[in-house]
């Protein structure tokens, strides 16, 4: 599994699938703003335990590919469309991942103006 070089040493000594998230956090923490400019966080770039549920269905999806691709191999002008039909796919996914990522920002951002920036108002008058 080929790593961004800024996790490399966060790697589970027990499984190598997996990444501390406590020191990853911990890291991020020290200046977040800067490893995000020199572009060692990468939000896309996600790690995966190969026993998991999502491994699972990732090897399902590949091995069908495989076998359509196979099936296919003949037939030319559906090769192409079944192509043309995965790129699509895979577009679309991307594009409602940058989606999901803008929104989960905004709420985290949302969060923090509302606990550390907003007054908070009080059941009782005069109590903050």
């Amino acid at each position: 599994m080929n790593l961004n070089p800024y996790y490399n040493n966060l790697v589970s000594p027990k499984n190598p699938n997996k990444i501390h998230r406590k020191e990853v956090l911990t890291m991020q923490r020290d200046n977040i703003i800067e490893e995000l400019y020199y572009g060692n966080i990468s939000p896309w770039e996600k790690q995966f335990d190969r026993d998991s549920e999502y491994a699972k269905y990732l090897k399902i999806v590949s091995d069908n590919e495989a076998k359509l691709n196979a099936f296919l191999s003949d037939a030319k002008e559906e090769k192409h469309l079944f192509g043309a039909l995965m790129n699509a796919q895979g577009e679309i996914l991307d594009f409602r991942e940058q989606g999901r990522f803008v929104e989960g920002f905004q709420l985290g951002a949302a969060f923090m103006l509302d606990t550390f920036v907003l007054p908070q108002m009080s059941v009782v008058n005069d109590v903050l």
